[in-house]
């Protein structure tokens, strides 16, 4: 197990660890299975896995997003989203927030000015 903070991981421990060989995996019953076969099961039917992708041109209220991602990780669902949201904030007008959603972790950040937030000159 190496222990990550955000995603950092130092290169070494995962990089050129000499934990693969290609051998050992051409050896393995299931080497290359879809490639023979031709078969391919996508991850949606084979999982469950569905998406969608939301896009208004209305901010967010932050405090019924917040209900909203509270509801979501108080259930068993797994859920993954992430993207660029657009808040009904003072700030809001003028600045990106950066939405991430893996698991039972939700993550708003600052970003980016908006384009038209700029001034044209």
């Amino acid at each position: 197990v190496v222990r990550s903070v955000r995603g950092v991981v130092p290169r070494d421990r995962i990089l050129m660890t000499g934990a693969f060989a290609v051998h050992r995996a051409e050896a393995h019953p299931m080497w290359l299975k879809e490639a023979r076969t031709q078969e391919h099961t996508p991850e949606t039917l084979e999982y469950g896995i569905s998406s969608l992708v939301f896009r208004h041109a209305d901010p967010l209220h932050p405090r019924r997003l917040r209900d909203a991602l509270d509801a979501w990780l108080a259930d068993d669902a797994v859920l993954r989203a992430k993207g660029i949201a657009y808040l009904a904030t003072p700030r809001g007008r003028e600045h990106q927030c950066v939405l991430s959603l893996a698991g039972r972790r939700a993550t708003l950040l600052p970003g980016s000015l908006w384009w038209v937030s700029l001034d044209p000159s």
